[in-house]
């Protein structure tokens, strides 16, 4: 499986393979007479063993921790024919690990296509029950995009999932605003109306001051509330802010979402960090992946293994699974990497 594998990831042809495994035999002093070394055959062992790794693959990704979904779809050629078609990148992270669940193609680009092979992704590969949040890139049609698909994700899976705009999307959008106002181009509005609203009220924001969460916890917040911090700038009643401003009971559903303790919020925040509870909090929330890389690497992998080694839709999922996981196993090509991992495998 190690040999197919590495024929997989360097994408090496049925053809090239038999030139290179014949060479490779004689160097060693095998007799090819006796060996199976045709294209046939090894195009044969080669479907084989994609499908075993696959396999292997699947049954042995099991986790412990709560997860996210990230997607990203896009137009690429068809396996046969010249035809442009939808593919979607599906992708979960949690914890230390990433996993790519496949690249389906899409009868549709609508919402209702994205949101079922979403769910049909995650229903194959059981982890419906692990999934709490998603990922998406924030740009305006994308937002809607993906806010109308997850609804619609969110109604299969009979729950509501906690919402993650792309952080790095985010800082790209703040650093091409501000390039913009500093080099003088074009750009329909220079302001970031978010850091406008704090400039606006920040002597009002007591900056050294903590207040127990209490009684801001119990808040009853928005049932849908929007994607940023909402701030007045020219308050009736202006007043000292404090964290507790910023706070409502709608962040004890984030912290049931991931399992997190909440013992930690009744206590002066100043003794935080002596808290076990508040450092699994912290622990779990450091490893959350708010962003979408994941998603566009889902992308690059699909489109650089487009229509190559195989036109079978089945054989080109198990190729991206054989590829991603010895990926994972060998990241560089150095006599480190490769003796680094231990396979057991032949």
């Amino acid at each position: 499986m190690e040999v197919a594998a590495a024929l997989d990831r360097t994408k090496v042809s049925d053809r090239k393979a038999t030139y290179i495994l014949a060479g490779t035999a004689s160097t060693l002093d095998h007799n090819l007479g006796g060996l199976a070394i045709n294209r046939s055959s090894i195009r044969r062992g080669r479907l084989a063993r994609r499908k075993e790794i696959s396999a292997v693959v699947k049954a042995a990704f099991k986790v412990n921790s709560k997860l996210v979904i990230h997607r990203d779809g896009k137009v690429v050629p068809s396996l046969i024919g010249k035809e442009k078609v939808d593919r979607l990148p599906i992708l979960v992270s949690g914890g230390h690990i990433t996993k790519l669940l496949g690249v389906p193609q899409l009868t549709t680009g609508k919402r209702e296509a994205i949101a079922q092979a979403v769910f049909d992704s995650l229903e194959d590969w059981n982890l419906t029950d692990c999934v709490v949040g998603l990922s998406f890139d924030n740009t305006s049609s994308n937002t809607d995009d993906a806010n109308e698909a997850y609804k619609l994700l969110e109604k299969k899976m009979g729950r509501n999932l906690i919402h993650f705009a792309c952080r790095h999307h985010i800082m790209e959008l703040v650093a091409e605003a501000a390039f913009s106002a500093c080099m003088g181009a074009a750009s329909s509005g220079p302001d970031i109306h978010i850091s406008k609203r704090f400039q606006q009220v920040w002597k009002s924001i007591a900056k050294d001051q903590f207040d127990v969460l209490d009684r801001a916890l119990k808040d009853k917040g928005q049932e849908n509330p929007p994607p940023r911090i909402q701030l007045d700038p020219t308050p009736t009643n202006p007043k000292r802010m404090t964290l507790a401003d910023f706070v409502t009971s709608n962040f004890n559903k984030l912290l049931d979402k991931f399992g997190v303790s909440q013992k930690f919020l009744h206590q002066d925040p100043e003794k935080w960090k002596d808290l076990p509870e508040f450092a699994e909090a912290s622990k779990t929330f450091q490893n959350i992946k708010v962003v979408n890389d994941f998603a566009e690497r889902g992308v690059a992998l699909m489109q650089e293994y487009n229509a190559l080694l195989t036109k079978n839709e089945r054989q080109h999922q198990f190729l991206l699974q054989v590829i991603e996981e010895h990926r994972k196993r060998f990241p560089f090509a150095t006599k480190a990497s490769l003796m680094s991992t231990e396979t057991g495998q032949q």
